[in-house]
């Protein structure tokens, strides 16, 4: 059985809106330019006293763990940093573009049995 393509632009799909493979694989054997690895740029808080500070650019919610997840620019990058649900409290009154240091407290055992412990946190913004 033969799968009929359609052209939509300058691009060869099927009937399910999928480019031909066999075009798809001639490009990337054609296309010689070098390739660069994108390094994720994810702040994580590990030790206590560990702290980010920074503008926050934006923040968003995650599709996969129902958290936010926060954009937030520094003298260096723009790191991510994913919401708990203490940070996701102290971050919901503060606008973005602010300038904020957050600064990470430590772990506490989580009072129901079998949870992961509760990470703490100390929220700072200019106003």
């Amino acid at each position: 059985m033969r799968i009929k393509y359609y052209e939509r632009g300058n691009k060869k799909l099927n009937l399910y809106g999928i480019i031909n493979p066999c075009i798809r694989r001639k490009i990337k054997m054609t296309d010689e330019k070098p390739m660069k690895k994108v390094e994720a740029k994810i702040f994580k808080f590990e030790n206590e006293g560990d702290k980010i500070n920074g503008i926050l650019v934006s923040r968003e919610k995650s599709s996969n763990y129902n958290n936010m997840v926060y954009k937030i620019k520094t003298e260096e990058n723009v790191f991510t940093v994913f919401g708990t649900v203490v940070l996701d409290d102290q971050l919901s009154t503060i606008k973005d573009n602010t300038l904020i240091e957050i600064v990470f407290d430590g772990l506490k055992e989580n009072p129901k049995k079998g949870q992961n412990s509760i990470k703490l946190f100390s929220v700072y913004y200019a106003e």
